[in-house]
């Protein structure tokens, strides 16, 4: 019964996230990356920042977030729902302000995802529950409003406010909705992907280098976080790795997040 339940989710995984790997060899590869691309690089001057969904199924014990806060020490968390950064450029500009003297930045995001013991996406066996339920569910449920064609707050009325990262979600959805329609994997799994797009967006605007220590490093790693079930890890499906400098712009080091590397 065991081998059935991996049998379908890891069959699932492979099928509709190619390339995402268990969560420690994630961080594995990306410290090993980090210590070959960046001269200056430790652990002790680097200041981790992470963007993920508060959602408790994507926050345990042996999860990319709390693996990398054992590595680091320290976590500054700019995230909210769905892995988006709602702290803005305010929270970008009181991050930097908090990184060390001659020190570097490491920005780790993206949304998450649930694959279920039958292999279905975006459906979750929580613990102590005895039926499914959707994950993300903040994700899933902007597109069902979507799909349903109900009207979304607009910013600046009480609506909006009372359930802003919620509306803000709804509305960047809204202008990728046939985009994760016609995924051809499935909305799904079209969804992750769009809202990982509207993470990386938002992100990459907030950045200011001159806000931060001269020559210091921002390293992004952003990706989608896939909450497969038990006994199985949580999986990461990294979709973005660059670094930059405020005399360097972006360099894409997003071959070395993939198991081949472990070889190279």
């Amino acid at each position: 019964k065991t081998f059935d339940l991996c049998n379908k989710s890891i069959k699932s995984l492979s099928t509709n996230f190619p390339g995402a790997m268990p969560d420690k060899l994630v961080v594995t590869l990306l410290l090993r990356a980090l210590h070959q691309t960046l001269p200056n690089f430790s652990k002790e001057n680097t200041l981790l920042g992470t963007s993920f969904c508060p959602d408790e199924i994507s926050n345990e014990k042996g999860d990319l977030p709390n693996l990398l806060y054992e590595e680091f020490g320290k976590t500054f968390h700019l995230g909210g729902l769905a892995g988006i950064p709602f702290t803005g450029k305010t929270g970008f500009k009181a991050f930097a302000s908090h990184v060390p003297t001659n020190g570097n930045v490491l920005i780790v995001y993206g949304p998450h995802v649930a694959i279920s013991p039958n292999g279905d996406v975006g459906q979750y066996l929580r613990e102590g529950q005895g039926h499914l339920s959707p994950a993300c569910g903040a994700c899933i449920g902007a597109m069902a409003h979507l799909d349903a064609c109900k009207p979304v707050p607009v910013p600046g009325s009480d609506e909006y406010e009372l359930d802003f990262q919620m509306n803000f979600l709804k509305r960047q959805l809204q202008r990728r909705h046939a985009a994760v329609q016609t995924h051809p994997n499935g909305k799904n799994v079209g969804l992750p992907t769009e809202t990982f797009r509207i993470a990386h967006g938002l992100l990459e605007g907030m950045i200011d280098m001159g806000e931060l220590p001269e020559g210091a490093q921002v390293v992004l790693v952003g990706g989608v976080q896939i909450n497969m079930p038990r006994p199985l890890p949580n999986f990461f499906c990294p979709m973005h790795f660059s670094t930059r400098s405020a005399d360097q712009a972006p360099e894409s080091l997003l071959d070395s997040l993939h198991q081949d590397a472990l070889w190279s």
